[in-house]
Parts: structure tokens; C-alpha cells; sequence
């Protein structure tokens, strides 16, 4: 079953009712698959929301401008929650 983009950030941040039914979902199916695009786009969105609420960060120059002056450091978290969540649930790239 391929997981999109919208469900695995729904789930990360705990966005409700989406959240709870994306849980039961990825918790009964051991066939899930994402492609390197579905990661991709979760990351950059995990990033967008990371930098929004902590830095007020709304646009996307913006972001590229942070990232050049600051480095991905401040994000890491959100990308390692998105690793751990494939290794954790055997999610197939």
C-alpha cells in the first residue's frame, strides 16, 4: 500500500481525525511503500512547518536564505522522524 505525502505529515504532527485513522491503517498493513518523491516531499513540508513555527519563516525564499546562512542542523529532527518512521514500520522505498 503506498503511504502519500499528506498522510505520513498527517501523522507526524499529530494532525486530527487524520492522524488517529493514518495510525490504524499503517498499524494492520505490512505492505507499505513510499517512493523517493513521497520522502522528498515530506521532508521539505516537515521543514516548512518546522521553520513556520519556530522562525515565523512563511515563504520560500525565505527558507533558502536560512538554510544558506544556518545550515539543515535546526531541522534535523523532523528529518530524523521520518527515518525512524520507515525503519521503524519497515515502510519499502
Amino acid at each position: 500500500m503506498l503511504l502519500d505525502t499528506n498522510a505520513i505529515v498527517y501523522y507526524l504532527h499529530r494532525v486530527e481525525p487524520y492522524a488517529s485513522r493514518v495510525k490504524q491503517i499503517i498499524m494492520s498493513r505490512e505492505d507499505l511503500v513510499v517512493t523517493l518523491r513521497i520522502i522528498d516531499e515530506v521532508v521539505f513540508t516537515l521543514i516548512r512547518l518546522e521553520a513556520w513555527r519556530r522562525y515565523g519563516i512563511r515563504r520560500l525564499n525565505e527558507l533558502r536564505d536560512y538554510i544558506r546562512k544556518h545550515g539543515l542542523k535546526e531541522f534535523y529532527d523532523a528529518i530524523d522522524d521520518v527515518e525512524e518512521l520507515v525503519n521503524k514500520l519497515g515502510i519499502q522505498v
